[in-house]
C-alpha cells in the first residue's frame, strides 16, 4: 500500500511539473509582448523596459522558469496588470465559494448514495436522472418532489384565480403570437407562459399573491438568462409580471414605485396593445394587470 501511494505521489509530481512546463511555454509562445499588450499605448518604451526588468522578463528562459516554479511553490502568483492586485488574492476570492459548492455537492451525493457527477447532471436538469434519485435528493434538501405521469399535460395551475388569469392572458394574445404554457427552461426552471413572435420573446410570470418582490425580480432575471440559453440571443427577451389588481398589489406598487419603474417600465396599456398584435413593437419589461376574480 505504501509503495502504491508513493508511486501515485511521484506520478502527481510529474504531472504537475509537466503542466508547469506546458503553461510556461504557452505563455512565451503566444505572439506579442505581454507587457506591451497589458499597458497598451499608455507607456513609453523606457517604461516598458523598466517593467520588463522588474518582473524578470529580460532574463534567460531557464532563469524565468526557475523563478516561475519557485514562486508557484511558495504561493506567489504575481500581480495582475489588468486589476493591479495580487493574483493569489484574486484566485482565493473565487476558490472559496467554489470549494463550498463542491463540498456541498459531495455531501448531498454521499447522503443520497450517488456519484458526484449525478449531482452535476441533476443541477443541469438532465432528464435521464431517475425519479428515485430525484426523490432522495429532495428528501435530503427538504424540497418538494413532483412527478409528471404523462408527457402531454396542461399547465401547472396553483388555484382557481391562477387558472382564470392564465385563461384571460391566453385570450388577450392576438395575431402573430404563439403561446407555450409551463414552458421548460434550462437549470430546472419553467415559465408560466412563454409568448413567441418573429420579433421577440416574452416571459410571463403569473403571481396571484406577491409576497417578496425582490425574489420575483431575481427569479425573472434568472429565467431571462435561461431563456436566452435555450432559444438563443437572436430575438430580444422581455419579462412580464402578470398580477391581479388587488388592493395589496396596488399598495405594493405604490410603496416601491421607483424600484418597479426601473425594473418594469412598460405600462399595462402598452403591453395590452403589443399583445393584441405582434406587429406592434413590444414596449419592454412591465407589469400586466389581469383580474383573477370570477
Amino acid at each position: 500500500m505504501a509503495r502504491y501511494l508513493l508511486h501515485r505521489l511521484l506520478l502527481g509530481v510529474v504531472v504537475l511539473f509537466g503542466l508547469a512546463v506546458a503553461t510556461f511555454l504557452i505563455v512565451h509562445l503566444v505572439p506579442g509582448d505581454p507587457i506591451r499588450q497589458a499597458l497598451g499605448g499608455r507607456a513609453s518604451p523606457q517604461q516598458i523596459v523598466a517593467i520588463r526588468h522588474d518582473v524578470g522578463l529580460d532574463q534567460p528562459l531557464p532563469a524565468q522558469f526557475w523563478d516561475y516554479l519557485k514562486n508557484a511553490v511558495t504561493g506567489d502568483l504575481g500581480t495582475s496588470f489588468v486589476q493591479n492586485a495580487s493574483v493569489g488574492e484574486l484566485v482565493g476570492h473565487r476558490v472559496t465559494p467554489s470549494a463550498i459548492l463542491i463540498a456541498y455537492g459531495l455531501l448531498v451525493a454521499i447522503a443520497i448514495g450517488v456519484d458526484p457527477s449525478v449531482i452535476t447532471r441533476l443541477e443541469r436538469g438532465d432528464p435521464t436522472v431517475s425519479p428515485g434519485i430525484r426523490a432522495r435528493a429532495c428528501a435530503v434538501l427538504g424540497a418538494d418532489f413532483r412527478m409528471q405521469l404523462y408527457h402531454e399535460r396542461s399547465a401547472l395551475i396553483h388555484d382557481a384565480a391562477h387558472a382564470r388569469i392564465v385563461e384571460r392572458l391566453v385570450r388577450m394574445v392576438g395575431t402573430g403570437w404563439r403561446v407555450e404554457l409551463e414552458s421548460p427552461l434550462p437549470f430546472r426552471r419553467s415559465i408560466d407562459a412563454l409568448l413567441l413572435s418573429r420579433h421577440c420573446l416574452v416571459l410571463s410570470e403569473i403571481e396571484t399573491r406577491v409576497r417578496r418582490l425582490e425574489e420575483i425580480q431575481r427569479e425573472l432575471h434568472a429565467k431571462r438568462d435561461a431563456a436566452i440559453e435555450r432559444l438563443g440571443p437572436d430575438r430580444p427577451v422581455h419579462v412580464m409580471l402578470v398580477v391581479p389588481p388587488t388592493h395589496r398589489h396596488r399598495a405594493l406598487v405604490h410603496e416601491h414605485a421607483a424600484q418597479l419603474a426601473a425594473s418594469f417600465p412598460a405600462a399595462t396599456s402598452a403591453l395590452r396593445s403589443a399583445l393584441a398584435n405582434a406587429n406592434v413593437p413590444f414596449p419592454g419589461d412591465g407589469i400586466l394587470w389581469v383580474p383573477g376574480s370570477p
